[in-house]
């Protein structure tokens, strides 16, 4: 009996180290299953805001009479990414929001593919992607995919390209300190032709825009989340810059950045011009982000906009918002 029970131990050593060689499973900054060189890898994260939200309109008719409010999931995701056989990457993406009409994820009830692509990484300075994902302009997208204040500040909504079927080049120059991301586009969302939401399909407004960050102190990931979550003991920074650039569309209905046309103003559907410069710290429990952008519209040619005899519109906007943690890491 002793002989079939050392027997039937060592058996079960073996295979249990034969299954350690060929698959692996855990948490890791999400639910993992891999292989142990990592050359096989599907991770798995998810996260949803549940929300009561009340807005009140102001101005002249007839715009006094648009309050709305209500309970909404603002956001209730679905992400899996990884790689195959170690350099092809990989992110399948999707949200189950059910937000009010005019929402800008989701489409209430339905299942909405956000940031869905392949891709090849040559090296950490050169990594190719395909397939829908966040414009490389607003540094407010990175929190998205991390923590955040109560939401995005109001005034970054007209400049946000958010996502786009898309052609992306991106790398790190100085490890964790200096990137860039240059990407060709259909061009704004909220702009393609009636086609409100991410992906952008069919957009005939080809675009190209183009992003770098620089860490001072600290590293590029510490700003990914939008509080000091991780209460750093010292000063951290970050400064980055973007550009953008979308050329005419005929087909177009709208004014880029917004889903309704204001009344009185008609549509512009020209060439878009637009830039922005962020700036970002975090100290001991405090957060710092700021941001200025500037963007100019030009009428479809040969028009201009209804009421003004103009060809253009330039907009500029800004936010500075700040917080902090009471009690460290909570």
């Amino acid at each position: 009996v002793k002989a079939i029970v050392q027997e039937v131990l060592k058996n079960s050593k073996s295979q249990s180290q034969y299954m350690d060689n060929q698959l692996q499973a855990g948490y890791d900054g999400g639910f993992f299953i891999r292989t142990p060189n990592k050359a096989f890898d599907l991770t798995i994260n998810g996260y949803l805001q549940f929300r009561y939200s009340y807005a009140g309109a102001e101005g002249q008719k007839p715009y006094t009479n648009y309050n709305t409010s209500g309970f909404n999931f603002r956001r209730a995701r679905l992400i899996l990414s990884g790689n195959v056989f170690k350099n092809f990457i990989y992110c399948i993406s999707g949200d189950f929001q059910t937000g009010i009409s005019g929402a800008t994820v989701g489409n209430n009830n339905a299942f909405a593919i956000l940031d869905t692509w392949a891709g090849y990484k040559f090296s950490p300075a050169v990594v190719v992607r395909a397939g829908s994902m966040l414009v490389p302009f607003t540094h407010v997208e990175y929190f998205s995919s991390g923590t955040e204040f109560p939401d995005f500040a109001v005034a970054e909504a007209p400049f946000d390209p958010v996502r786009s079927d898309a052609i992306d080049l991106e790398g790190q120059i100085i490890p964790h300190t200096f990137n860039y991301e240059i990407q060709m586009n259909n061009g704004s969302t909220s702009q393609d032709n009636g086609n409100v939401g991410p992906g952008g399909h069919f957009g005939n407004r080809p675009a190209v825009y183009g992003r770098i960050n620089f860490a001072g102190a600290g590293r590029i990931s510490d700003f990914n989340d939008s509080p000091d979550l991780e209460w750093h003991k010292h000063l951290v920074w970050l400064i980055g810059a973007a550009a953008g650039y979308e050329s005419q569309n005929p087909f177009a209905s709208f004014t880029p950045g917004s889903t309704t046309a204001p009344a009185g103003i008609g549509t512009l559907n020209g060439n878009l011009t637009r830039f922005t410069i962020d700036a970002h710290a975090k100290y001991r429990g405090f957060a710092f982000n700021s941001a200025v952008y500037a963007q100019n519209i030009d009428s479809a040619p040969g028009t201009s906009l209804i009421g003004t005899g103009h060809s253009s519109l330039f907009e500029t906007g800004y936010y500075v918002e700040g917080g902090y943690f009471l009690v460290p890491h909570k």
